[in-house]
C-alpha cells in the first residue's frame, strides 16, 4: 500500500466523524439511530411511511459507503484497487435497489392503508409484548398469510384481555 492511499484512508477514518472542540458526542447522531428510531415507530403504529424513511436512510448510507470506496479506489492500487471498486459498485446497487424496490413498497403499503387504524405507541409496545394466543398452532401466521403479513396482524385488547383482528391477512396483499 502506498503512503497516498494511507493517508487517504487516514482522512477518510478522521472525516466528519472527528471529534471537534466544545461539540458533545451525545450531539451528533448517525444515521442508524434514526432509522433505527423510524423502524420501530412504523412497527408499533402499524404506519409503513416509517420503514420507507428507514429504508431511504439505509439507501442514503450505501450511498455515502460507495462515494468513499469509490473515492478510496482512485488513490489505491492492486488488489486493494479491486476490492474498493468492487465495493464502489455493491454499495452502489445495494442503494439503488433500496429505492428502486423497498421503499416504493413501503409507499406504495402506506398509500394502500391510509384508512387502516393506527396504533399509539403505546398501545403497539403492549401489543408487541403479548405472547401469541394458546390455540395459534401457526406462530403467529394465520393460513394463507405470509411471515411479512404476519407483522401487520395485531390485536386491539380490550380490558378483559381478549382481542379482535385489526385486519385480515388478505387485506394485506398488495
Amino acid at each position: 500500500m502506498g503512503a497516498g492511499v494511507g493517508a487517504s484512508v487516514s482522512r477518510v477514518s478522521r472525516g466528519p466523524c472527528r471529534r471537534r472542540a466544545g461539540t458533545p458526542t451525545a450531539a451528533r447522531i448517525s444515521g442508524i439511530t434514526p432509522g433505527g428510531l423510524f423502524c420501530w415507530y412504523a412497527v408499533l403504529s402499524l404506519n409503513h411511511i416509517g420503514h420507507a424513511m428507514e429504508e431511504s436512510l439505509w439507501s442514503l448510507l450505501m450511498l455515502m459507503l460507495s462515494a468513499i470506496a469509490g473515492t478510496a479506489a482512485l488513490a489505491a492500487d492492486g488488489s486493494l484497487r479491486a476490492m474498493l471498486i468492487a465495493c464502489f459498485l455493491i454499495y452502489g446497487v445495494g442503494a439503488g435497489l433500496t429505492m428502486a424496490f423497498d421503499v416504493r413498497m413501503y409507499v406504495r403499503r402506506w398509500r394502500l392503508r391510509t384508512d387502516d387504524p393506527r396504533l399509539t405507541l403505546a398501545t403497539g409496545w403492549h401489543d408487541s409484548r403479548k405472547p401469541p394466543a394458546p390455540d395459534d398452532s401457526l406462530g403467529g401466521l394465520a393460513r394463507g398469510s405470509t411471515v411479512d403479513d404476519s407483522l401487520f396482524q395485531h390485536r386491539c385488547v380490550d380490558e378483559s384481555g381478549h382481542g379482535a383482528p385489526l385486519s385480515q391477512p388478505s387485506d394485506h396483499v398488495l
